[in-house]
């Protein structure tokens, strides 16, 4: 989950919320074949959205198509002697994640760059992060860099700082 976009990982957090379904693991139709899993019968499973590209227009023009997406309790043993998952796989890397979401903040335009202090520049626009916090508590980073994410998200242009 941490490697899709933000506004795709709120939508997913706000379907489970629905169903009152607890995120642990999710993957396509595809991802749970290839872990001896597939989407139990009846059940929809979660949407995101997909950037889609028409191979008949040749411009910029950038389609979005549904996507399902199924948590680990909304799937069964494949059966047919196919060894299977049996349990939800371990929680992502927050470093990675934390990787993730500078590279999301990288393609909005802001810099992320170690400092002595944890800072936010939206005018220039850089964010700040002590280097020993990359290197030793990346919750923390991505606890800093969720907010960030979503300020760019929704001021795409800069500005003034977010309120706390």
């Amino acid at each position: 989950m941490q490697n899709l976009s933000l506004h795709n990982q709120i939508a997913l957090i706000l379907q489970a919320g629905e169903l009152q379904l607890a995120l642990h693991d999710i993957r396509t139709e595809a991802g749970w074949a290839r872990r001896g899993r597939r989407p139990k019968l009846g059940v929809p499973g979660l949407n995101v959205k997909r950037p889609h590209r028409p191979s008949d227009q040749f411009d910029d023009v950038v389609q979005y198509r549904a996507a399902r997406r199924w948590e680990f309790s909304q799937t069964e043993p494949a059966g047919g002697g196919v060894r299977t998952q049996t349990e939800p796989a371990a929680a992502g890397d927050p470093a990675d994640f934390a990787e993730h979401l500078r590279q999301q903040l990288d393609r909005l335009g802001y810099r992320v760059a170690p400092d002595s202090l944890t800072g936010i520049e939206h005018e220039q626009p850089v964010i700040t992060i002590p280097e020993s916090d990359w290197l030793n508590d990346p919750v923390a980073v991505v606890c800093r860099l969720i907010p960030e994410l979503a300020y760019a998200l929704l001021n795409p242009t800069g500005g003034t700082t977010p309120p706390d």
